[in-house]
């Protein structure tokens, strides 16, 4: 079930500022209002995941650097 959090905003930003999401799936669709007052239909529904959790510190990583070569490679290394 989708719920209206904004049903009459215009905005000219590619991005809005989603801080303070909570964590959890989060749905969203747009439409456009043109200047005559008519809509464009709906976009499909759209899905983000916000996950704060943070990550945990790796592990088993080695890291050797080529610097003749100016390039880096890292492996990670599986336990046994």
């Amino acid at each position: 079930m989708l719920t209206n959090l904004s049903t009459d905003t215009t905005t000219t930003q590619s991005q809005i500022d989603g801080s303070a999401a909570a964590d959890g799936p989060h749905y969203w669709q747009v439409r456009a209002k043109f200047s005559d007052g008519s809509y464009s239909p709906w976009s499909e529904i759209w899905k983000v995941t916000v996950d704060s959790t943070t990550p945990a510190t790796p592990t088993n990583l080695s890291w050797k650097n080529k610097c003749q070569r100016h390039s880096t490679d890292w492996r990670l290394h599986e336990p046994r």
